[in-house]
């Protein structure tokens, strides 16, 4: 709905000229790792009175020794998604069949407003190998759920709090490692071509 679109190669976008004056800007997880300091993001965004309409957090499991397709259904099974109030959301495996290319377990919606992945990163990277697994919570300002600036200055808390089987969890962010996995599952895909 905005008459102009500038796409940032590598990082997102910013759209402008419409929509009651406003002006769209979403970033990339790619961008997202550039950002060096996170609670000015946050600062700038309350001096403009930011709304923020979507806000995914991630923690990665680098050697898959914590996390994995079957602990994500286990914990469904074990209502570790089930909110306090309401029906546990609809839960889904995608199944590479073998392939190599990744298994994503799914509970809930984005039309619900939140949505759970539990992925094998590495290999959606395009290593068949990695057992790189990834969580990641996206969460959308639907059904009258306002995203607050704080969910950017203490993602570990918006995490933790976001399914009780994620409660337990001890945050620690790694954005040099990440990359550091990004650049090695392309370095194998790259030597297996």
């Amino acid at each position: 709905g905005y008459k102009h679109r500038i796409d940032i190669d590598g990082v997102g976008l910013i759209a402008f000229g419409g929509n009651l004056d406003t002006v769209h800007i979403e970033m990339t997880g790619a961008g997202c790792m550039q950002v060096k300091d996170w609670e000015a993001v946050a600062d700038s965004l309350d001096m403009l009175e930011a709304r923020i309409t979507r806000i995914d957090h991630a923690v990665d499991d680098f050697d898959g020794s914590q996390y994995s397709i079957d602990w994500c259904k286990a914990e469904y099974e074990s209502d570790g998604f089930k909110p306090v109030r309401g029906s546990s959301p609809l839960a889904r495996l995608i199944d590479d069949m073998g392939s190599g290319k990744g298994k994503t377990f799914y509970v809930g919606s984005r039309e619900s407003g939140r949505l759970f992945r539990g992925y094998e990163k590495g290999k959606e990277q395009g290593d068949a190998d990695s057992a790189w697994f990834r969580l990641e919570v996206e969460t959308r300002n639907r059904n009258g759920r306002e995203i607050p600036t704080d969910a950017i200055r203490n993602p570990g808390a918006y995490f933790a709090g976001a399914y009780k089987c994620l409660q337990h969890h001890k945050l620690e962010q790694r954005v040099i490692r990440t990359v550091a996995h990004i650049a090695q599952a392309h370095i194998e895909r790259a030597t297996e071509h």
